[in-house]
């Protein structure tokens, strides 16, 4: 694995504390599917529980959220880990 991240030249540091892969609506509310690791997404049909897939596999809010900004800014910014977007969120919550 380890090989296969400096092939993509992807900073791997956050990447245990994210799922291989987890479903999202983005932004503009298509619902897709994120590869750790990987730029971009791959659509998903517009009737697939993403709730339900992610609770499955134990996906947490903000892992959802540090995929979808790895995949859209790259995976060594700050929001790519799940730890500071929920360090974030307990500070909005705690102003």
């Amino acid at each position: 694995m380890q090989k296969y991240l400096q092939q993509l030249d992807v900073e791997s540091d956050n990447f245990d504390r994210l799922p291989r892969v987890c479903l999202a609506v983005l932004p503009d509310g298509k619902k897709a599917a994120i590869k750790r690791g990987h730029k971009g997404y791959y659509e998903v049909h517009p009737a697939i529980d993403i709730d339900r897939f992610n609770n499955e596999r134990g996906i947490t809010e903000h892992q959802v959220d540090a995929m979808i900004t790895g995949s859209m800014f790259g995976w060594d910014v700050p929001g790519a880990d799940p730890a500071e977007v929920e360090k974030w969120d307990k500070e909005r919550a705690s102003a």
